[in-house]
């Protein structure tokens, strides 16, 4: 008796609804990462006050790098949830926060001021957390000695937001601080975690078989 075919679970033809699954995915990555870099900047809007201010140069610097990083790894996890492999560029996609240096002036602000670190301290995270926790053939982060190193200064980088967004907002009540420390170390948290979608998965780790 002849067997109905079976659909693999792997690699599985790519027709018109997967095209528009990846599109899909692609946009609802996009939206999430430009909420993202929104709330990134309402985080820095409560712990400056009125110091900081928006202008023409938070679309370009801070919300269209959130969303392409958000789209890359949107694209990312439809790749994973077909079975196929993520392009070796999206690890690397956090590297559009650096587009905010890229203005003539910011260079020199950020060596002498400061102001710019911002940027460069979400790249590296979301970097090193998705290079610290990225999956590996048992299906679950793997601790070597240098995932550990990066993994620790990563998680630096986290308590140090919260512990900036606590001061820095408590000046003005506590409960402002405590609203502070909550999003900035929650916001870098999602970042590190969503970061780990770039990196492929092993094929063991995909089937549910561990290695010999």
């Amino acid at each position: 008796m002849a067997q109905p075919p079976v659909e693999p679970r792997f690699g599985r033809a790519v027709g018109l609804d997967a095209v528009t699954d990846e599109r899909c995915a692609v946009a609802l990555g996009a939206v999430a990462g430009l909420c993202w870099a929104a709330a990134q900047r309402g985080w820095m809007v409560l712990i400056a006050g009125r110091e900081s201010t928006i202008t023409w140069r938070t679309g370009p610097f801070v919300l269209l790098p959130g969303a392409i990083v958000g789209a890359a790894h949107g694209f990312a996890a439809h790749r994973r949830g077909a079975g196929l492999p993520v392009p070796r560029w999206v690890p690397w996609s956090p590297l559009a926060f650096a587009a905010a240096l890229l203005e003539p002036s910011a260079a020199k602000q950020l060596v002498t001021t400061g102001i710019g670190s911002g940027a460069v301290f979400d790249l590296l995270l979301m970097m090193g957390g998705g290079f610290a926790l990225r999956p590996t053939r048992s299906g679950a982060p793997e601790p070597d000695a240098v995932r550990r190193v990066v993994g620790g200064l990563v998680a630096i980088t986290v308590l140090g937001q919260a512990a900036a967004g606590a001061v820095m907002a408590g000046r003005v009540s506590i409960a402002r601080g405590v609203s502070g420390a909550a999003l900035g170390g929650g916001l870098m948290v999602l970042a590190g975690l969503a970061a780990t979608l770039g990196h492929d998965r092993p094929r063991s780790a995909q089937r549910g078989v561990t290695p010999r």
